[in-house]
């Protein structure tokens, strides 16, 4: 049996302007190359996505929702050359891609209907293919065509792709038909610039440190970054960076990692506009949060509220919209929150936070009572001064 290659990796997406990417195109000259296989002006992408009678995947990705996969078959240039069933698995701020080859006649199978031959594929990925197809009504749904411009570096570790006049097809799941329908789908002069590393940035982070400045404890960078500290990591930015922060994609950790790397680059760039959206985001979460509803076992849940509001203008309207579903997913009732001691440590129930009941004073300290509205469990946290 063969299990189909599977990739561990970081996405990143941004909608940018023509003008945009032109400007991006500059500064890629001089860190990144295009991909030499890619050959000049790049290549056509056509892929055939799938779901399941209940628009699964569909739902999900409208919903945010941290883990979720999605099935595809991809082609490029229209071509039969290179045919791959795909599947797409995100957890949190991870992506994981297998991948698995299918001929023309395959392809020509699953669009109708015939799927035994997956079962007997010597990839895993088509086998459970089989099984969605069979027992969840997995069905194409749309074919998706864009022009990719890809950058690489770092021997490929590092790409960086410009996704231009991407379109829907109309009418038809022929994935071969070159001369198929199509509607555009982003606006006139916008594309997708999309980030994709596979290990916490690349060289270029590592060498943050200018030559000059190793051996001159004076030289003006160690004004905003600390000579003395990273002296303990060889100068090794990148060191520096893993060595210090959890790397868990929170929005505390994203801000960590983005005002680290900040206060090396405006070095070299003095009047670098950088991006407020970190910052934005962390405030937003600390106003919205508080000290109420802090703990271990509901901190994926509590960045998931506050992720799904962030988009919200203006500020106010983002907080209260924060607000009111951390009431509804905390049970809160009469504004009754318990008030820590210490860092807040709030339960998680079987399907969801435990409703806080109120407390009771102990020696030296105060016991906070929970209960699980679906089983009835009481849950007790004692916390000390």
């Amino acid at each position: 049996m063969r299990k189909s290659k599977e990739h561990f990796r970081h996405e990143w997406k941004y909608l940018i302007n023509r003008a945009e990417k032109q400007l991006t195109d500059l500064r890629l000259r001089e860190c990144m190359q295009l991909d030499p296989h890619a050959g000049e002006g790049g290549y056509m992408i056509r892929s055939l996505y799938f779901d399941d009678y209940w628009n699964s995947a569909m739902e999900e990705k409208d919903a945010g929702v941290l883990m979720r996969k999605k099935y595809r078959i991809r082609i490029y240039n229209c071509s039969d050359k290179s045919i791959k069933l795909e599947r797409k698995k995100k957890f949190g701020s991870y992506i994981y891609k297998e991948a698995a080859p299918l001929t023309r006649q395959e392809v020509e199978w699953i669009l109708d209907g015939k799927y035994e031959f997956l079962l007997r594929s010597s990839y895993r990925l088509c086998r459970e293919f089989y099984i969605e197809c069979v027992c969840y009504m997995m069905r194409p749904r749309v074919i998706v065509d864009y022009e990719r411009e890809p950058w690489i570096m770092d021997t490929g570790t590092v790409r960086l792709t410009m996704d231009m006049n991407v379109r829907a097809a109309v009418g038809s799941y022929d994935i071969f038909d070159s001369s198929l329908p199509t509607l555009d789908v982003l606006e006139p002069g916008k594309l997708v610039m999309e980030v994709k590393y596979t290990e916490f940035l690349p060289q270029i982070v590592r060498n943050l440190v200018p030559q000059s400045a190793i051996a001159n404890k004076e030289h003006p960078f160690w004004k905003n970054v600390s000579y003395d500290v990273l002296q303990k990591y060889d100068f090794d930015y990148l060191r520096f960076i893993l060595t210090l922060c959890h790397l868990d994609g929170t929005l505390g950790e994203s801000l960590n990692i983005f005002s680290m790397i900040k206060s090396a680059y405006c070095f070299y760039s003095p009047s670098l506009n950088c991006t407020t959206y970190y910052n934005d985001a962390y405030n937003t979460y600390l106003e919205a949060v508080g000290e109420y509803y802090e703990g271990p076992e509901v901190a994926s849940l509590l960045e998931q509220i506050v992720r799904e509001a962030l988009s919200l203008s203006p500020k106010s309207k983002r907080i209260k919209e924060i607000r009111e579903n951390l009431k509804k997913a905390f049970h809160i009732e009469h504004s009754k929150r318990p008030c820590w001691i210490q860092g807040g440590e709030w339960p998680m129930g079987k399907n969801s936070p435990m409703q806080y009941i109120g407390r009771s004073k102990i020696p030296d300290g105060v016991k906070y009572i929970f209960q699980d509205v679906d089983t009835g469990e009481i849950r007790e946290i004692e916390q000390f001064y």
